[in-house]
């Protein structure tokens, strides 16, 4: 799926249908979007602008790229921010202050969230087998046992198998349904 014609559609649907938990926002130059560190659930679609990911002090990405997403790790995981956002030319963002409203409003935009995230992954783990072999060629027991981690980290499972709970919550559902109806008075 291609996110900048995602934006782009929810930009429009945002104009036209007004999408559920999406609110246009403009930020002008060097605001903080963002903080490393602080808890909102707030989700930012970038449509137009530049912006610097910042993560402890360090500037690790700069993003142009419509339809790119900050805040989706804090917002799904109900965390801190894991980096700072800070626009570096003027922006305008597709909002959400209420990502359970939209997710459920738009599931579309879960898939959305959850393939650009695989794909980090999947990235993440090409660059990380480069590393290895670094490492593995160095013959450094340090970066070796690091390696080892942040291979252990990577494939790591959740506790709870989640078809286990999709199929947990698809029982209660079906159970809540299955109850007769009160009639209205």
């Amino acid at each position: 799926m291609e996110s900048y014609g995602f934006a782009i559609a929810l930009y429009e649907e945002t104009e036209l249908k007004g999408i559920k938990g999406l609110v246009p926002e403009s930020y002008p130059k060097n605001k903080i979007v963002l903080k490393q560190g602080v808890r909102s659930r707030e989700m930012f679609f970038l449509i137009s602008g530049v912006v610097d990911v910042i993560k402890n002090g360090i500037t690790i990405n700069r993003v142009s790229k419509p339809g790119a997403v900050f805040g989706e790790i804090a917002a799904l995981l109900n965390t801190p921010h894991t980096a700072t956002v800070q626009t570096v030319k003027p922006c305008f963002f597709l909002t959400t202050h209420d990502p359970d409203l939209f997710f459920k409003a738009n599931p579309d935009a879960g898939y959305y969230i959850a393939a650009m995230l695989a794909e980090r992954l999947r990235d993440l783990d090409d660059c990380f087998v480069k590393m290895q072999k670094q490492c593995l060629s160095q013959h450094s027991n340090p970066a070796q046992k690091n390696c080892h981690n942040i291979a252990q980290i990577m494939h790591r499972q959740r506790d709870e198998v989640p078809l286990q709970k999709i199929k947990k919550l698809a029982a209660q559902k079906k159970k809540s349904a299955s109850r007769p109806k009160r009639p209205k008075k």
